[in-house]
């Protein structure tokens, strides 16, 4: 008897410490407390077990829990239709005195009330019930119901359930701290995001789904709309909106994007505005939230900065050589620059009376910066203002270019360049390209059929490496021959179906155009249009075409 009681006490001092390490590591009372009952009910070998949370605003105690091993819902039914006045029945007394008790004989108990037996129909024959309690301030109850190896409950099992309603009072004050922090958390998120709604530079309006109707704005929208908070309240949202466009706008301002629309304020100015309107509110109380920006400055700003854009690529063109249309070398070209201002140059120019420069250029990205690049490095090539470099040789050129635009004093930027000069006596092309798209010489081959030959020299493009030897090489210019010099911009086009044309489709296509002298290059800018279905390019659209007579 006696190794049976020491196996008895030593199951209940296990799940004891299951039961602890589980409150340690489980912080919702809905996860924990169903534990904790299993694990009673198994230590006490019980029929059933329940806890009952203490609302002290009503004095009752209510069924938080209840747990049983027979048919029925036990639990649905305690926790709908039974609730105990502190003091009454076993739970009530014992919630009242703060004290545990073992009775053996529940119903000749005259605290015992057999109200919860006659909803459930379970028969209670002995009870075990604990007070849960903190610092004597009394959270609940928790309590076991008729043990299943004997007639009554031991001394033992009332220690272990009074073990368990400590436990029990850790989680639930454990618990109570979270929902306090939470909730503060939650009251500190709320008085935050109205300070921010308070504070914000835009308009921020909540209105109807269905009515548009206003039902609440922000200092800054009385600011921006010029209407106080009185005549904001139930107005309808159109009469912010721009009269004669509202179907329309109203189609893009519920998209959920942002988009520029235009504004009405109460004096019956319009102005621009950016606005994006979304759904706020929970199921069944839906509204929109709108935020609305007044962008009359920024689209002023932008104007201005469109406007020197243009200057400087206006500028930009004036660097560029005028054609040549008489003689037995003439030259034409077309620049068609993108959106935004490019890093495309290019020129030509006698060096001497014999020798003649052909020169283009191509700095990585767009922008001012790039502009500025290539426009310096154009100044340079037409004033030759390059110490100790022979502008007759190509390769020398490149070398000083190379060194004199090192990328890390120019905002790391780089460019490409294709740089030749034909010597109008012996006939000869000599040139080198530094990362360069290789230039098209059109030649008659047999029949008099166009033979292109690509003009590249393999060096890396201008102002990556420092001291670099750049390559040259040359071409013995035979009858009528057409040189094209040109940036990627003029055949790197994708169409809308993301496919890129490739360079030889480009040299193809320039090919099988008939020869007549600045209508190739409109005939390419055509095609590379309908390629990409716009009217303007991603990139500069730069090339020039030199015809040798």
């Amino acid at each position: 008897m006696e190794a049976t009681d020491q196996t008895e006490q030593a199951v209940r001092l296990k799940k004891l410490i299951e039961a602890n390490q589980t409150i340690a590591r489980v912080e919702s009372l809905e996860e924990l407390f169903p534990m904790l009952m299993t694990l009673a009910k198994e230590v006490t070998n019980a029929e059933a077990s329940s806890i009952m949370r203490y609302r002290p605003n009503r004095n009752v105690l209510e069924f938080e829990l209840a747990s049983n091993e027979g048919t029925g819902n036990l639990d649905k039914i305690l926790r709908e239709k039974i609730t105990l006045k502190l003091g009454e029945g076993v739970a009530g007394w014992v919630g009242e005195n703060r004290e545990s008790v073992n009775i053996r004989d529940a119903q000749n108990d005259p605290r015992f009330s057999r109200r919860a037996d006659s909803e459930t129909g379970f028969v209670t024959r002995a009870i075990l019930c604990s007070p849960i309690l903190h610092e004597n301030e009394l959270l609940g109850v928790v309590q076991v119901l008729n043990p299943k190896s004997s007639r009554n409950f031991d001394d033992g099992d009332l220690e272990i359930l009074e073990a368990f309603a400590g436990l029990a009072a850790v989680a639930i004050v454990r618990s109570r701290l979270l929902e306090n922090l939470i909730a503060q958390e939650k009251l500190q998120a709320a008085k935050n995001a109205a300070d921010i709604v308070e504070a914000a530079a835009d308009a921020i309006i909540t209105f109807g789904i269905e009515s548009l109707r206003i039902r609440g704005i922000n200092p800054a929208a009385m600011r921006i709309f010029g209407y106080d908070y009185d005549e904001f309240i139930d107005m309808s949202m159109l009469a912010l909106l721009e009269h004669g466009e509202e179907e329309d706008i109203l189609d893009r301002i519920f998209s959920g994007e942002l988009h520029e629309l235009p504004g009405l304020r109460k004096n019956g100015e319009a102005f621009p505005m950016e606005a994006v309107v979304r759904i706020g509110g929970k199921q069944g109380e839906e509204f929109f939230i709108g935020t609305f920006r007044d962008v009359t400055k920024k689209n002023e700003a932008l104007r201005k900065l469109y406007s020197e854009l243009s200057k400087a690529a206006d500028y930009v063109k004036t660097l560029l050589p005028s054609p040549i249309t008489d003689g037995p070398l003439r030259a034409h070209w077309r620049f068609i620059p993108s959106t935004s201002l490019g890093g495309d140059s290019f020129g030509y120019h006698w060096v001497d009376e014999e020798h003649f420069a052909i020169y283009l250029l191509d700095v990585c990205g767009h922008g001012v910066h790039a502009a500025l690049l290539s426009v310096s490095v154009i100044n340079v090539l037409q004033s030759q203002s390059l110490p100790g470099t022979d502008f007759k040789e190509p390769d020398q050129v490149l070398n000083a270019l190379n060194n004199a635009f090192p990328m890390e004093r120019h905002n790391e930027m780089y460019f490409t360049m294709w740089y030749g000069v034909y010597n109008r006596k012996t006939r000869t092309l000599v040139y080198a390209s530094g990362g360069h798209p290789p230039a098209l010489l059109m030649t008659s081959g047999p029949k008099g059929r166009i033979r292109p030959i690509g003009l590249k020299t393999p060096n890396m493009f201008i102002g990556g490496m420092p001291n670099v030897k750049y390559k040259k090489n040359e071409v013995k210019i035979e009858g009528k021959c057409r040189l094209f010099v040109f940036s990627d911009g003029v055949y790197e086009i994708e169409t809308p179906e993301g496919v890129m044309w490739k360079y030889e489709e480009f040299q193809d296509f320039m090919v099988n155009v008939p020869p007549n002298e600045g209508a190739e290059m409109d005939r390419l800018f055509g095609h590379a249009k309908k390629l990409c279905g716009e009217d303007t390019l991603d990139d500069d659209f730069s090339i020039m075409e030199v015809v040798f007579d």
